[in-house]
């Protein structure tokens, strides 16, 4: 509390506050907006920065009569694979579509798991009490898809490259990470920047898109400022505290 650096309670690590804070935004104004839409059409989609698609539907509207988590994941597909063609009546094609619809990134019933994440940022905090009301009580559903093949890509476009973390290297990582979900059972990211020491991203990392509504820009932002944090704390700390990246 007093100093910048301690041990965590949980890991029983070091652990070190940076010299700046680095402060996120949130997407809940996309929430909201589809939330919004969603009650007056039934159904409502948006994407925020690219690669992370949201979908938001009233359960038992005609438009998704049945509350089918596999008509989301086909959704998704489209959506996110830009598949403008159906064929699931198509005997002759419907295997491949849903052998296809089975390899997307994954996705997510948002508020089931923001009501169970203990660290998430409440969803109770959306700025209009009556969606805050629908979404707990499942008169609305949003459920929430974070492509991080196009996040790679994006990063890759900002000189930043990541890279799924081997086998080997995962085996350290399990006490502090679960497994990245949409990676290869991968417990970490690799990243590399020109002129800036590796950093390894682990589960907790990623999981603020999910629980902390977290948009995936701000996410690159910390990754492309790190470096300078780790550079200001080994100079404020001596070479032997600067801590490992994270």
């Amino acid at each position: 509390m007093e100093a910048d650096h301690g041990l965590s309670p949980q890991y029983q690590m070091p652990i070190h506050v940076s010299p700046e804070r680095e402060y996120v935004g949130s997407y809940m104004d996309a929430i909201l907006r589809i939330c919004i839409q969603a009650k007056q059409y039934g159904v409502a989609t948006t994407t925020v920065d690219g690669c992370l698609r949201l979908f938001a539907a009233q359960p038992g509207h005609r438009l998704w009569p049945k509350d089918d988590f596999g008509a989301v994941m086909h959704l998704f597909y489209h959506i996110g694979e830009q598949v403008t063609e159906c064929v699931l009546g198509d005997p002759a094609k419907a295997k491949a579509e849903l052998r296809a619809v089975r390899e997307i990134p994954p996705v997510v019933d948002l508020i089931t798991h923001n009501i169970h994440d203990p660290l998430g940022t409440p969803i109770f905090l959306l700025p209009n009490l009556e969606i805050a009301k629908d979404l707990v009580m499942r008169r609305l559903r949003v459920f929430a898809q974070f492509d991080l093949r196009r996040f790679f890509e994006q990063a890759n476009s900002q000189g930043i490259t990541l890279s799924w973390a081997s086998r080997k290297d995962s085996e350290s990582y399990k006490k502090l990470s679960g497994v990245i979900p949409g990676s290869p059972a991968s417990y970490g990211v690799r990243v590399s920047m020109p002129g800036a020491p590796e950093q390894v991203l682990l589960g907790g990392f990623f999981r603020r898109a999910i629980g902390d509504f977290t948009p995936p820009r701000d996410l690159l932002n910390v990754i492309k400022r790190s470096p300078r944090q780790l550079e200001q704390m080994a100079q404020s700390g001596g070479e032997e505290d600067a801590p490992e990246p994270a």
